[in-house]
């Protein structure tokens, strides 16, 4: 900011002003879009920014000229003190309008932000990620370039910022309770070894940690959001931008004919709520649109081959099937879990979530073994599934 000096002065004002008008919450559109969009490349140019200032003060030299009451201008003009005198240091200056500037451009970013419509349709946690790099962004100067650059990363990245989401949601569901998942064995790349993959379940899943007490009449905020971010996922993968019968409205709705056990539907999925424990059991209405996830958190996490590789008929077969082995799966588990009859306290499970890099390597290779030992037995060959 070292070019400012006693014509930028007045900007301040009109900056104070502009700030004003601008609200904490909402979307920016119309003539104050525009103002604010003008305003800050105004302020990113420091010619135009001296020129503008030469005009301001100009006119205010006119109207103290013909101004027929000195003293009532001369008591305005101290009854506004964001407009700094001419006569000001130049120091005093510089720091008022350098933080007039930087509120105004955060704000013009921003602005730019909501306008995309961009975060609406984000899960929660995507909206932090996006909000951290969008510090990075708001320290740009707020120039034409950088606009259009700032839009054409979020069109490069929202396929990534897609995938993240659903995966997000996917592991949401996989994370606090075992039975929201099957397992089948993971594509052999060059690179590692196999390990098993994951598959949410079609037919139910549960989710903890939403309890509420008799008093309530809805849930807290925390699981509207995460009810929220379900929508919006499931619409992603349906292709469409929103769910017609939302989640949250329903429990909105209903909620006291949920208290007392009655399962009702959204787009996407029919719930039951138990207050008591806190869990809210999910069934989905589409098995198209469960598999859809798996396949993509699949291929992103590559239990599944890439796209362009042909996989044997022996692997499609075992995953599409994962949920009519687990049962069987987890009894070869528990045999391989036991030493002399007694169980052992190592849980592969919890292994290859939570543990370890040697936890998670010895819980992988028990689960694989277990997992190809039911493979052999309904005659598909483990080393023939890629």
């Amino acid at each position: 900011m070292s070019f400012l000096d006693h014509r930028v002065a007045p900007l301040v004002a009109t900056i104070d002003d502009l700030l004003g008008k601008i609200p904490n919450r909402g979307s920016i559109e119309g003539s104050l879009l525009q103002e604010i969009l003008a305003t800050a490349m105004l302020l990113a140019d420091p010619d135009k920014t001296r020129r503008h200032g030469e005009g301001l003060l100009a006119a205010q030299a006119l109207t103290l000229e013909t101004d027929v009451d000195a003293e009532e201008t001369l008591d305005q003009a101290e009854a506004e003190p964001s407009v700094l005198p001419a006569s000001a240091p130049v120091i005093a200056v510089k720091r008022t309008l350098f933080k007039r500037y930087h509120d105004l451009k955060n704000r013009a970013w921003v602005s730019i932000l909501r306008s995309t419509q961009v975060t609406s349709r984000l899960s929660s946690a995507a909206q932090k990620r996006l909000e951290s790099d969008f510090e990075t962004v708001k320290s740009l100067e707020f120039t034409v370039p950088n606009i259009y650059g700032f839009l054409q990363g979020i069109i490069d990245q929202q396929g990534e910022i897609q995938l993240s989401m659903v995966c997000d949601v996917f592991d949401l569901i996989t994370r606090y309770y075992s039975d929201n998942a099957v397992f089948y064995m993971g594509w052999k790349s060059n690179d590692k070894h196999r390990t098993l993959g994951m598959r949410i379940k079609t037919t139910r899943f549960i989710l903890p940690g939403h309890g509420s007490s008799s008093y309530q009449n809805g849930l807290n905020w925390e699981s509207e959001r995460l009810l929220a971010d379900f929508d919006k996922v499931f619409a992603l993968l349906d292709g469409k931008t929103e769910a017609e019968v939302s989640l949250v409205s329903v429990f909105r709705q209903h909620f006291h004919a949920l208290r007392v056990g009655k399962r009702i539907g959204g787009s996407y999925f029919d719930v039951r709520y138990y207050p008591g424990v806190g869990t809210i059991h999910f069934f989905p209405k589409s098995k198209t649109l469960i598999d859809r996830m798996n396949r993509w958190v699949g291929r992103q996490r590559r239990w599944l081959p890439p796209v362009d590789i042909q996989a044997g008929k022996g692997f499609w077969h075992q995953f599409e099937q994962a949920e009519a082995f687990d049962k069987a799966f987890h009894t070869e588990v528990n045999k391989q879990c036991k030493c002399d009859g007694r169980p052992l306290r190592f849980d592969p499970f919890w292994a290859i979530k939570h543990g370890g890099e040697s936890e998670r390597e010895r819980g992988h290779g028990l689960l694989t073994q277990a997992m190809s030992t039911v493979l052999v037995s309904r005659g598909i060959d483990p080393d023939a599934v890629y």
